[in-house]
């Protein structure tokens, strides 16, 4: 049991990182300073935090106060059987789901950070000429980010987020 909850939360926990990264990161190179501000807030408290502490205090909070809130294990109770069987082939044993959640929150939000950082990077490293291109083109900021930037960053991101994914594979 406990290899295949490995396996599920490493999964969900890349793509839900993953999501959460790359919106963190686009929020660092954002015009809003406001933004800016936010982004690097979560970053820098994510990654100067002891792993350890980090941990602590998010499973503990979380599978105490927040995630109760959900109602989980009786909206699962609640759920044919059918559902329950693929909802615990996904997630493991129902009784468990608040933790589950609770770790894979703590995993993802953690990892976060990480990927934030290897975003932002990438979008930074495309050249100044590239955003002054587009912009000539008449193109707006959104589109030049989503038609021309985004591309190359992702195509420069992708080792380095291997790297990450086989980090936390190993962690």
């Amino acid at each position: 049991h406990g290899l295949f909850n490995t396996i599920r939360l490493t999964i969900f926990g890349m793509a839900l990182a993953t999501a959460i990264g790359f919106a963190i990161g686009l929020m660092r190179t954002a015009r809003d300073p406001f933004l800016r501000l936010v982004a690097r807030s979560y970053v820098e408290l994510m990654l100067n935090t002891p792993p350890l502490v980090i941990i602590f205090v998010l499973y503990f909070f979380l599978s105490r106060q927040i995630v109760p809130q959900f109602g989980l294990e009786q909206k699962i109770s609640a759920l044919s059987p059918g559902t329950q069987a693929t909802l615990s082939f996904l997630f493991g044993d129902p009784r468990m789901i608040e933790n589950f959640v609770s770790g894979l929150l703590c995993l993802a939000l953690f990892e976060a950070a990480y990927i934030a950082e290897i975003v932002r990077a990438g979008v930074e490293s495309i050249p100044k000429g590239q955003w002054e291109a587009a912009a000539s083109m008449g193109l707006s900021r959104r589109q030049t980010l989503r038609k021309v930037v985004l591309p190359q960053a992702i195509a420069r991101t992708v080792p380095p987020l291997c790297n990450q994914f086989v980090s936390l594979v190993k962690d």
